[in-house]
């Protein structure tokens, strides 16, 4: 019962540590299908959007500068569409840049994130598949020794234990003893092959012959 304990424990692990296998492998596909795509598109629109507003600041400037010049409005409001334009052009390479880290920089790093994790975790699986083959190998083994406990007599009669002498280490079979290989745990006589020694008087030795019938 221990051992299969053990054994489902380390089962347990294999079908954990299968789970994270598949997991990691569907992650990378996640990223490389769908995060990225999507944290790449997001960019792209939002440096379209920029690009426009860029354009549409740049042409606000050129018409400020046409009424500046014929001095229909100030210098102030001249130089706030200057600074329009320049912070829609920063805008623009701050997503350009974003853009370019993203493809450049971070999809690798994010990659080679992903690939640790999946070869972590086909690591942890090799390891509880091998852990797991190690107990079933025990657990059979238990089994086996199991059913060895159990001996069967293959022919009826008296069952005699064999007693042990003192001067002998093994100690007599019996319940909870300790027993070695080869040691003898039983004996059962082979009634059809039995010799009996009896003591005869010898004032009745002449009285026997061979072949004579005999009760014991």
């Amino acid at each position: 019962l221990a051992q299969e304990i053990i054994y489902e424990n380390a089962l347990a692990n294999k079908i954990t540590a299968e789970s994270d296998v598949a997991v990691a492998e569907k992650s990378i596909t996640e990223y490389l299908e769908g995060t990225f795509i999507e944290e790449k598109s997001t960019l792209e629109k939002e440096i379209f959007d920029a690009e426009q507003t860029l354009k549409q600041a740049e042409l606000d400037l050129e018409s400020s500068v046409r009424l500046a010049a014929k001095g229909l409005i100030k210098t102030l409001q001249l130089q706030g569409q200057k600074f329009a334009v320049e912070s829609a052009r920063k805008a623009l390479e701050l997503k350009q840049t974003q853009l370019m880290a993203l493809k450049k920089y971070k999809k690798e790093k994010e990659l080679q994130t992903l690939n640790s994790n999946l070869r972590a975790a086909q690591a942890r699986l090799a390891s509880y598949d091998a852990s797991l083959r190690l107990e079933k190998a025990r657990l059979e083994r238990e089994k086996e020794q199991l059913k060895n406990c159990t001996i069967k007599a293959q022919i009826g009669g008296m069952v005699i234990f064999p007693s042990m002498a003192d001067w002998k280490s093994t100690p007599d079979i019996e319940e909870g003893a300790v027993v070695r290989e080869q040691q003898t745990l039983l004996v059962i006589p082979d009634v059809s092959q039995m010799q009996v020694k009896v003591g005869i008087h010898e004032s009745k030795v002449d009285r026997l012959q061979v072949g004579m019938d005999a009760k014991i």
